[in-house]
């Protein structure tokens, strides 16, 4: 009876995998005048702790700038935000972090880090990938817009898919990055430096729920019931391991206080 319950656990895993995950949505961006907007002054201010993250899925990266998150200052010509030019990700006025290559038609996980008056940092898939050696400069506030680059120049919208947005008020480790990246937050009230998080997962409407607080947005453009769809975002990128069923493993140092949990995939059947 025990090896029928392993086998029935193990086919479940390896087919269906979907029924093992609460529903995860995404919102999907045109391009063209899709965009939320959310509250003013959310994003910290210059020289300040916080990191901004989120995942993506841009369908096109050869169409000029595009904007993730944004922050715009109606009364002046910068502010923060989180976008492309082609596939160079820019992070607020004045910082272009070259060296980066991201692709379209897939999904990536970005966090953007300012720290205080001395750094920046800008990590994708969770990986560090540029640095900033001076502290951001922009001008605070503005509405927190998604999708497009707020309310200065009313363009440079985004095109694809945006899930799991979150804004904390300190920096975030890459260690604290990694844990959080492939998972929601299970309880978003006791994380006492998230600002906002929105895990987009609504199926319909026309609002954007704030799952730490009251920063609500609202779906502008032509955005529709239908904009609302699956994300499989994190559950990949990742990588694994392969055996060639003759002679490889792994070994591990004799700790009888590990507990092992992981996926498989086999290429034998049960």
């Amino acid at each position: 009876m025990k090896q029928n319950l392993f086998v029935t656990t193990v086919l479940l895993i390896l087919f269906f995998p979907p029924l093992l995950f609460a529903q995860n949505n995404a919102l999907t961006f045109d391009g063209t005048d899709d965009y939320v907007q959310i509250g003013t002054s959310i994003v910290p201010a210059a020289g300040t702790n916080y990191t901004i993250e989120c995942w993506f899925y841009a369908e096109d990266l050869s169409s000029g700038n595009q904007e993730l998150l944004s922050e715009w200052n109606t009364s002046s010509t910068d502010g923060f935000f989180l976008g492309f030019n082609g596939s160079t990700i820019r992070f607020t006025n004045g910082w272009t972090a070259t060296g980066i290559t991201v692709t379209s038609d897939s999904w990536h996980h970005i966090a953007a880090v300012s720290v205080g008056t001395t750094n920046a940092y800008v990590y994708v898939d969770g990986v560090l990938r540029a640095t900033k050696g001076s502290a951001l400069s922009y001008t605070d506030g503005g509405n927190l817009v998604i999708g497009q680059q707020g309310n200065y120049s009313g363009d440079e919208y985004f095109g694809g898919k945006i899930d799991e947005v979150r804004i904390w008020d300190d920096v975030r480790s890459v260690d604290e990055i990694r844990q959080n990246m492939y998972q929601e937050l299970t309880n978003p009230a006791s994380e006492t430096n998230l600002i906002a998080y929105y895990k987009i997962n609504s199926s319909s409407g026309t609002s954007l729920p704030d799952s730490k607080g009251s920063n609500n947005g609202t779906l502008n453009g032509d955005m529709t019931d239908s904009d609302w769809q699956t994300s499989p975002a994190m559950f990949g990128p990742k990588n694994t391991m392969g055996f060639d069923g003759t002679d490889d493993c792994i070994r591990v140092a004799d700790d009888n206080t590990l507990d092992f949990g992981f996926w498989i995939r086999t290429e034998l059947y049960l």
